[in-house]
């Protein structure tokens, strides 16, 4: 893990050659009830992906690692083993997750099977600084995903961040209030993420498709993480909860 600052214009940059990017188009989740929502082309990579939140619920983190690690080196005809279920899988690109009010706890993402040693996190000391590193971290043709909670955005800086993933080939990330700004995105799919009721050892979270050209837009999928057993399961729940049926198991 490596914290970076970013203030006064200048950014410490992850060198090129300590990774090559894996530019394959599509990346899946590994859980069949989530991909059947997604567009033909799934969650690809080169793009942004929005996961929005109501301003009064938590960034919805755990979905962010879930698809900032899916294992997308792979062509779309091997990964039967891949996705958000290849927890241990060494990925040998660098992951970049914005911490601007230093929240985020490393060892959670760890216990996900994020590798630490492949963990950045940049801390920015103003807006204007976020953005422009945000752009740079989206460009680097090194970088695999990148997280990062966006409060606003103008057009012109939507459009900046679509150029630059185009240009980086990884995935982008944003987590972002589900408010009157939201209405301006440059992204492939976005998502709206609610807490849903769950039990003492289980997680739950509701996920409607709100964007995604070709997909099911409005479709609902419930995730669900056993804290217990470390099972995450994609429920349908216009299938009858036939996706209970499909489970993997993630690092605990």
């Amino acid at each position: 893990m490596q914290l970076i600052s970013a203030h006064a214009g200048k950014l410490i940059r992850l060198r090129e050659q300590e990774a090559t990017a894996a530019h394959v188009a599509r990346v899946t989740t590994g859980l069949d009830a989530l991909d059947a929502v997604l567009p033909p082309d799934g969650l690809r990579r080169g793009a942004i992906h929005e996961l929005l939140h109501s301003p009064q619920h938590p960034q919805p983190r755990f979905i962010a690692a879930s698809l900032g690690i899916a294992d997308c080196r792979l062509p779309i005809a091997e990964q039967k083993t891949s996705g958000f279920g290849n927890r241990q899988s060494t990925i040998d690109n660098p992951i970049i997750w914005f911490d601007p009010d230093h929240t985020l706890y490393p060892p959670a993402l760890a216990a996900m099977g994020i590798d630490l040693a492949r963990l950045y996190i940049i801390r920015p000391r103003t807006y204007a600084d976020l953005l422009w590193a945000l752009t740079e971290c989206l460009r680097c043709t090194a970088v695999s995903a990148t997280v990062c909670p966006v409060d606003r955005l103008s057009r012109v800086e939507a459009r900046k961040l679509q150029l630059a993933i185009e240009t980086g080939g990884g995935i982008g990330l944003l987590l972002r209030p589900n408010n009157s700004n939201a209405q301006i995105y440059a992204a492939a799919t976005r998502w709206l993420i609610e807490p849903a009721a769950g039990e003492r050892s289980l997680q739950r979270w509701k996920m409607q498709l709100l964007h995604g050209h070709g997909g099911r837009v409005g479709s609902v999928i419930y995730l669900e993480h056993d804290r217990e057993t470390h099972l995450l399961r994609a429920v349908d729940p216009l299938a009858g909860g036939s996706g209970r049926k499909e489970a993997i198991k993630i690092a605990g």
